[in-house]
């Protein structure tokens, strides 16, 4: 309906994206956006301490599922050079929260989104607890870093 398109434009210029999608829950985010990204022959690349939904999502897809340990870079690094190196053409989705939702610490973002973009793989940043509360105009933790707007995905298939 015209409400939910221009709620999603809104957000879509409030965060700096090309556009945004809203659902009804962040469970149904997760289960509804991995899947539709990554299929059988893909990986996903979660932090431990991401939130059940992403970890549901993740099994949803089919997707091989990699687990670093919580902020844990190099483990990370190892993880996405394994992924590139078996198959150089999958997809490869790293999925973390900004701000955890049962510790309250911070996603290494900066240096995620600088590993993201060495080996060519996707970020899925879950905003749910930064929005409103970090960052210039409460934009989220992406916006606090400055590493918000203009992820572009290139994908090799």
């Amino acid at each position: 309906m015209r409400p939910h398109q221009q709620l999603e434009e809104c957000l879509a210029a409030f965060k700096k994206t090309d556009a945004a999608l809203t659902f009804s829950s962040g469970y149904a985010t997760s289960v509804g956006v991995i899947p539709a990204l990554c299929g059988k022959d893909d990986v996903v690349i979660l932090d431990k301490l991401s939130h059940a939904s992403l970890i549901d999502g993740a099994k949803l897809s089919g997707a091989t599922l990699r687990v670093f340990p919580h902020n844990h870079l190099e483990k990370l690094e190892r993880l996405l050079a394994g992924a590139r190196g078996d198959h150089a053409s999958r997809r490869v989705l790293i999925v973390t929260e900004s701000i955890f939702s049962m510790d309250g610490d911070a996603a290494a973002l900066r240096e995620i989104v600088a590993l993201k973009e060495r080996y060519g793989a996707w970020l899925m940043l879950d905003e749910a607890h930064a929005v409103g509360v970090l960052g210039p105009q409460g934009r989220g933790l992406a916006a606090q870093c400055g590493v918000e707007g203009g992820w572009r995905f290139r994908w090799a298939r």
